[in-house]
């Protein structure tokens, strides 16, 4: 369908926490230990809860099995495009669209439910995001006083 760095860089950081959810143990631990080193480890709880029970629930009652690239992979496919989507659109109060793609992902009944978590698993990966950016910017800046 894609690729990672077609995406913005929050929907791509979905993609990639997703992966990882469903990959190993080991590769959960790491998601979770991002989390504790960004935002603390009353915060981390909640992000990885919320992550955890999302993912847990979307691969659970998903309309039909969820189809994934390795986590290190450079490709997308469409659901892991959807799910971006989904998770980005809750995370921006587009409260519609996420119904939409969550209705695609799980069954009906579900969908309210699943879009509560992907606002706050989102809000807080937008957050992951937001902090790995700033720490990416120039550390020592250059000035000149004039008076």
């Amino acid at each position: 369908m894609g690729y990672l760095t077609d995406l913005p860089p929050l929907e791509k950081r979905i993609v990639t926490c997703l992966r990882m959810w469903c990959g190993t143990a080991l590769s959960r631990a790491q998601v979770d230990a991002e989390f504790h080193s960004a935002f603390g480890k009353s915060e981390a709880a909640v992000a990885s809860r919320a992550l955890a029970d999302l993912c847990e629930l979307t691969v659970r009652y998903g309309r039909r099995p969820l189809m994934l690239h390795h986590a290190e992979c450079k490709c997308l496919g469409a659901d892991e495009s959807a799910f971006a989507h989904f998770v980005g659109a809750a995370a921006s109060g587009e409260n519609e669209d996420a119904m939409m793609f969550a209705m695609l992902l799980v069954r009906p009944d579900l969908a309210t439910g699943v879009s509560g978590l992907a606002q706050q698993a989102g809000l807080m990966i937008r957050r992951l995001v937001a902090r790995e950016t700033v720490s990416s910017l120039p550390q020592k800046r250059e000035f000149r006083v004039m008076h």
